[in-house]
């Protein structure tokens, strides 16, 4: 959904405006306990506040920070914001983005907290290659053998118990609870949110994405009681190229799936990050999941050189046709769509690629070029 705001400015001129509801309805705790206006700002530390900062949720939502921020996007839009130019940039180019997930969202009157987006920490069980250190704790022996240009170097960040009860205080009245990892089943601080939901607050729309490598069996209960669960599992490819990219099994994460359908009684919805990496195993994954609801429009952008705009733009489309069965119609525009480059750019990005490519494949201990040798015709590599 997009909300359109016009100005009339000056005479004869208009300014369109987007309007985002994400500071109007909530906030999101990212993994090292920071309190943002959302998942995709461009400035994680724009409050510089943590949720060991302050005493109460509700409270630091309706306080002096978030107001000034509302009264902001009421006057100057999404596209004024520094801190929202990731939503901006996709709104411009007409591609999904998450202003479009926050404005499904109503606003309560008077004004309160109705939306949480909860990561309790960077503990996670998979390493994906697409990923780092700040999102994975797996990822922090990963980056060791990796150069140093590619290292983050985050540490573990876990919210400590006396931060999670003020979660847990401020359940009853969220209409919307959003948690992420991390692996959200890797982390028992999830588990006590979701017991305290089944008790306070069991029609609240619940959403969880998680790799599905593996959900302990005390996880079934609250999952099976909550009446408004949305559940997506982030795949990103099938067999060696799943393997490959997430460091995990997928047999093991597609026999979880299929126990999960069976416990709550619907299928998850399937989750792609399209990468350089899965540009080629796109068919055989939409072609698995059929009859599952599939996501596949999220494009990685960072890290840049993993990105597939650092195929040369004609290669791409004419890999995507042959992939989505030469139908435009059946590519997301954010793939399709895909901004550009400019060719020293991306000169400099498919370098980067190569270096990071190789070390990752001796990290994996199998080679991402073997499983698909159309990627090493592309780059040329030998």
């Amino acid at each position: 959904m997009r909300v359109v705001i016009t100005f009339i400015v000056g005479i004869g001129k208009q300014m369109i405006m987007t309007f985002c509801r994400a500071p109007f309805t909530g906030l999101t705790i990212d993994p090292a306990g920071n309190l943002n206006m959302c998942c995709s700002t461009s400035n994680r530390k724009q409050f510089n506040t943590k949720i060991s900062d302050v005493e109460n949720l509700s409270e630091f939502f309706l306080d002096t920070q978030m107001s000034e921020l509302r009264q902001r996007m009421k006057s100057q839009g999404l596209e004024k914001l520094a801190e929202c130019k990731f939503c901006s940039r996709a709104v411009t180019n007409g591609l999904q983005a998450e202003v479009h997930n926050y404005n499904r969202y109503k606003i309560a009157e008077p004004l309160e907290l109705r939306y949480l987006e909860v990561t309790t920490s960077n503990v996670c069980n998979q390493a994906c290659a697409t990923c780092n250190s700040y999102f994975s704790t797996k990822w922090r022996k990963v980056e060791k053998n990796l150069p140093e240009e590619f290292q983050t170097n985050a540490k573990a960040s876990i919210i400590k118990t006396p931060d999670i009860d003020k979660i847990l205080n401020a359940l009853p009245q969220l209409h919307h609870l959003n948690i992420k990892g991390g692996e959200p089943f890797a982390d028992k601080n999830n588990l006590r949110i979701l017991n305290k939901l089944v008790e306070t607050n069991p029609t609240c729309e619940v959403i969880i994405t998680s790799n599905f490598q593996n959900i302990p069996d005390e996880w079934w209960e609250p999952l099976s009681k909550l009446k408004n669960l949305i559940v997506g599992a982030s795949i990103d490819g099938t067999g060696e190229t799943y393997d490959w990219i997430r460091s995990g099994n997928f047999e093991n994460t597609y026999t979880n799936i299929q126990k999960f359908t069976s416990v709550v009684g619907y299928k998850p919805s399937i989750n792609m990050c399209i990468s350089i990496y899965n540009l080629f195993n796109l068919k055989e994954t939409t072609d698995f999941f059929k009859g599952y609801t599939q996501n596949i429009y999220n494009v990685v952008y960072n890290p840049e050189y993993l990105s597939p705009n650092i195929i040369d733009s004609i290669t791409l489309k004419r890999l995507l046709l042959k992939q989505f069965e030469m139908n435009p119609a059946n590519i997301s525009p954010n793939l399709w769509d895909i901004p550009t480059v400019d060719p020293e750019t991306q000169k400099k990005r498919q370098g980067e690629f190569l270096r990071y490519t190789e070390s990752m494949n001796k990290i994996r201990g199998f080679n991402i070029f073997d499983i698909h040798p159309q990627l090493a015709e592309i780059f040329e590599y030998k």
